[in-house]
């Protein structure tokens, strides 16, 4: 699953409350149908709800959009900046570093919007 609720859902940031929630049932149906659930199927489910959850809610989808858009605005700032520095960096060490940053989004993101 990728990092940020819209994905996670599989819709579009303009999408309407009616598109998430369709989208919502689709994917929460392929869990209904597990006898067994391990450790990672529920962080899914967790992860699912918890992207549902904000993505319905007026006041946090715009906190939440908000987010998103400071935190690619600092991304693209920084991807320019290496890149006019210094452009020994290769494409590896380029990757590598957005994985850390997407990783530390994900973070941010279940820590700020964390629910049972």
């Amino acid at each position: 699953m990728d990092n940020d609720f819209y994905s996670i859902i599989g819709c579009k940031v303009k999408s309407t409350k009616e598109e998430i929630l369709n989208n919502y049932k689709e994917k929460i149906k392929k869990y209904q149908m597990l006898i067994d659930y391990d450790q990672k199927t529920k962080n899914e489910i967790k992860l699912l709800k918890t992207a549902k959850y904000v993505l319905t809610d007026d006041i946090l989808r715009e906190k939440y959009d908000s987010m998103l858009e400071n935190t690619y605005l600092e991304d693209q700032n920084d991807i320019r900046m290496s890149f006019d520095d210094n452009n020994t960096a290769s494409r590896r060490d380029y990757k590598l570093e957005q994985n850390e940053k997407s990783d530390a989004l994900s973070d941010r993101i279940f820590q700020r919007f964390e629910f049972d």
